[in-house]
C-alpha cells in the first residue's frame, strides 16, 4: 500500500491517549538515555528504555542534536531498527551498541560522555557521521554472494568522526565491537511471511491441510439469492501486519488454476466455432490478479494480531462440519449438519495452533485457556436473519481448549491465557423494514473496547499474547465510539477503515449475469451483437484467425460486449424482456428442461447446442454450463 493510503487509514486520534513506550535495540533490550522529542513533550528514556508520548503523533529521537530517527507512535515499542530504513537502521543499532554501556537487566545505557562530545559539534556532526553508510552486509545475486567493506565503521578512522570516536572511547575505557545481525530479522514477521503462511494453509506438513476456503454471504434475499459474498477488506498500513488470504479478481477468478478460460487476455470471449482454430488458454498464476485481503495479521510486540472479515468464522469453532448452510446445535449440544469438509475446520486449527504459538496443537493432550467477549455464535441461512444461534464454544474437535468469559482484560498472562478471541462491537441484530441491512454487522455506536481495555490488550500483546477478531465492520469508522478498536489495529499495522467487501460476488439469480460463479447447471446461448449488419469479428477460412474489427481498426472505445440473447414477450399487455437462459433448478423434470430448450430454438431459428464437452464457455450456440463452482482464492 502506498504512503498516501497508509497515512489516509491511519488511526487520527480525537482525543489525547497519555501512553507509555520502550524504545529497545535489536536484541529486545531497553535502551537508556536516548532523548526523545514530540509535539506533547520531550525527555530522555529512563529506566528499561521507556518514555511518555501521545498516541499517533511523531516521535523522534536523537543524542542532543543528532538525529537518529523518527517514527509515528503507534505501538508500546519501538526497536533502534525501525528509526530509518534498510541499513540505516541497522546502523543505528550499531551506533548505540558501540558507545553505550551495560546496565541492570541487559539494558543498553548511553553515558552522559556521549551527549558531551556530541554538544560540541551542534548540528554538523549529522554531517559528519553518516547513518546511511554500508555497513558490510555481503550483497546476494543468484547463486553469487559479494562482501561489502563495513563503510559506517569505516567512516571512525579518519577525519572529525574519528575525534568524536577516539573521545568518546577513550573516556569509556574503549567501544563495543561491532554487533552483527541480519538486515532480514529487523522484526518478528520479516523472513517469516512465506513460513506463517504454510503453516496456516497446511503446506508446512506438519499442520493440516487445506484445499479450500468457504466464503460466507450476507443474510439477505434479493432475486432468490443468499446476498452478496461478504469479506470485508483488512489492509495492512505498516511492515508490522502483512495478507493471510486474497480472493481473486482477474476476469476469471472463479476457475482454478488449470482450468481452461473463459476470457481471454483482451477480456474477450473465445470464438471457437469452425473454421476458427482458436484454443483456449488455461488459467495460470501469472495471468491471476487479487483484491485487497479480507485475512490478514499483524504483530505488536512479541504478540499477534489476526483479523477476519466476517463474523460467520465463529461458528466453525462450535460445528467445523456443520457450517456453510442452515446448520446449528440440537439441545443436547450436537451439530444439526455435518456436511461440510474438513478444510474450514483444519484452517482454522491451524489459526488457533500457530497464535496459541503451538501451546495448543489438534490431535494433542495439551490444554488451552481462550479468553472472549462473545457469548453467542450465528449459523448461516436464507433469508434476512442472524441465523440459529448457539452459545460461543468449541466443539470436540478442538479438544483441550476451555472459555473464559471477559470483560477487562489487565494484567492478562499469555501463559495462562495465549489466545483471545474478539468482537470490536455488538452485532446488528435488528434490521426493521430496510431490505439493504445486514445482519451481524458491526454496530460501530456500540463498541465492546474501551480505550483503556485498547491499552490493556496492546499491553497483553506486547507480552506474546494473541488475539484474533472475526468481525463485519462495515464503517470507515470515523465515529468517537469506533476509536479504541481503531487504535487496536492501528497498533498492529492494520485498518478496516475501506468499507468494501472484496469477494467478487456471484450473478445473485439474474440470468443476464452468466459468467460468474453459479450454483446450479445453466443453459446459456451466448452471442457478439452485429453491429450495422455485420460481426464484431472475421474468421479467416485458410488460417482459423479469429480478427476482431476494433482491434484492427484501432478503436478501443468500439470493444464489443458479450451479450446473452433475448427476445420481447408480450405479458398481459406489456412488454417483457426473456433471455435465452435456463437454470436446471428452476425445472425438475426432463420434459420441462426440453420444453425450455425448444422455446428457446423457436425463438433462434438454426440455434444448436454447443458441442465441445470440455469446454463451457462456447459462443453462438445453446451451451450447458456445470455447477457448482466455487469461488477462487489466494491461498
Amino acid at each position: 500500500m502506498s504512503a498516501n493510503a497508509e497515512q489516509f487509514y491511519q488511526y487520527q486520534p480525537t482525543e489525547i491517549i497519555l501512553s507509555e513506550g520502550r524504545l529497545v535495540d535489536s536484541m529486545g533490550n531497553g535502551v537508556v538515555g536516548v532523548n526523545y522529542y514530540t509535539s506533547s513533550g520531550r525527555g530522555v528514556t529512563g529506566e528499561n528504555g521507556k518514555f511518555n508520548f501521545s498516541w499517533g503523533e511523531t516521535i523522534s529521537f536523537g543524542i542532543d542534536t543528532f538525529e537518529l530517527g523518527s517514527v509515528r507512535g503507534n505501538k508500546s515499542t519501538i526497536a533502534l531498527t525501525e528509526l530509518g530504513d534498510e541499513v540505516r537502521g541497522a546502523n543505528i543499532d550499531q551506533l548505540i551498541h558501540r558507545y553505550s554501556q551495560a546496565g541492570k537487566n541487559d539494558e543498553r545505557e548511553v553515558p552522559d560522555v556521549v551527549r558531551k562530545v556530541f554538544a560540541e559539534y551542534p548540528n554538523v556532526i549529522n554531517e559528519i557521521i553518516n547513518l546511511s553508510l554500508s555497513n558490510g552486509e555481503a550483497l546476494s545475486e543468484g547463486d553469487q554472494t559479494f562482501e561489502r567493506t563495513n563503510e559506517f565503521l569505516e567512516q571512525f578512522e579518519s577525519g572529525q568522526a574519528k575525534e568524536i570516536d577516539t573521545a568518546i572511547c577513550d573516556s569509556l575505557g574503549g567501544c563495543n565491537s561491532q554487533r552483527w545481525f541480519s538486515l532480514t530479522a529487523r522484526n518478528v514477521n520479516d523472513g517469516q511471511i512465506q513460513g506463517v503462511i504454510n503453516k496456516l494453509w497446511g503446506v508446512d506438513t506438519n499442520y493440516k491441510s487445506v484445499s479450500k476456503f468457504h466464503v460466507f454471504h450476507d443474510s439477505t434475499n434479493f432475486y432468490g439469492s443468499t446476498g452478496n459474498a461478504r469479506g470485508q477488506a483488512v489492509v495492512n498500513i505498516s511492515n508490522a501486519a502483512f495478507p493471510i488470504l486474497m480472493a481473486r479478481n482477474d476476469k476469471n477468478y472463479w476457475l482454478a488454476f488449470g482450468e481452461k478460460r473463459a476470457w481471454d487476455k483482451n477480456e474477450l470471449a473465445y470464438i471457437t466455432e469452425a473454421p476458427s482454430l482458436v484454443e483456449p488458454e488455461n488459467v495460470t498464476r501469472d495471468t491471476a490478479t487479487f483484491n485487497l485481503p479480507f485475512i490478514s495479521l499483524g504483530q505488536v510486540g512479541e504478540g499477534k494480531l489476526m483479523v477476519i472479515g466476517n463474523p460467520h468464522y465463529n461458528s466453525i469453532l462450535r460445528c467445523p462440519n456443520g457450517y456453510s448452510w442452515e446448520g446449528g446445535v440440537d439441545k443436547n449440544g450436537q451439530c444439526t449438519r455435518n456436511s461440510d469438509s474438513n478444510d474450514m475446520k483444519h484452517f482454522m486449527q491451524n489459526v488457533l495452533r500457530y497464535l496459541s504459538d503451538d501451546k495448543w496443537t489438534p490431535d494433542a493432550k495439551a490444554s488451552m485457556t481462550v479468553g472472549t467477549n462473545l457469548d453467542t455464535v450465528y449459523f448461516k441461512r436464507h433469508g434476512q436473519v442472524t441465523g440459529n444461534s448457539a452459545e460461543f464454544g468449541f466443539h470436540p474437535d478442538f479438544a483441550g481448549i476451555s472459555v473464559e468469559h471477559l470483560s477487562s482484560y489487565g494484567d492478562l498472562d499469555p501463559q495462562e491465557m495465549p489466545l483471545l478471541i474478539l468482537n470490536g462491537f455488538e452485532y446488528v441484530t435488528q434490521v426493521g423494514n430496510d431490505p439493504y441491512a445486514i445482519p451481524l454487522r458491526a454496530d460501530t455506536s456500540k463498541p465492546k473496547l474501551t480505550q483503556q481495555d485498547v491499552t490493556d490488550l496492546i499491553a497483553y500483546l506486547n507480552k506474546g499474547g494473541s488475539v484474533l477478531i472475526m468481525e463485519n465492520v462495515m464503517s470507515n469508522l470515523k465515529e468517537e465510539s469506533a476509536s479504541g478498536f481503531v487504535r487496536l489495529l492501528d497498533a498492529a499495522g492494520l485498518s478496516m477503515a475501506l468499507n468494501k467487501s472484496v469477494v467478487n460476488n456471484d450473478p445473485q439469480g439474474y440470468p443476464n449475469r452468466v459468467r460468474q460463479q453459479r450454483a446450479t447447471g445453466i443453459w446459456v446461448y451466448e452471442r457478439y451483437p452485429a453491429v450495422d449488419g455485420a460481426l464484431p469479428y472475421t474468421i479467416d477460412s485458410k488460417t482459423g484467425e479469429v480478427k476482431w474489427k476494433y482491434q484492427v481498426e484501432n478503436k478501443p472505445d468500439d470493444k464489443p460486449k458479450l451479450e446473452v440473447a433475448s427476445w420481447l414477450e408480450d405479458v398481459d399487455g406489456k412488454q417483457e424482456t426473456r433471455y435465452a437462459f435456463i437454470d436446471e433448478a428452476d425445472h425438475k423434470t426432463e420434459d420441462s428442461l426440453k420444453a425450455a430448450k425448444a422455446k428457446i430454438f423457436e425463438k433462434f431459428p438454426g440455434l444448436k447446442e454447443c458441442k465441445d464437452p470440455t469446454y463451457h464457455y462456447e459462443v453462438n450456440c445453446l451451451e450447458y454450463r456445470p455447477g457448482p463452482m466455487v469461488a477462487k482464492v489466494s491461498v
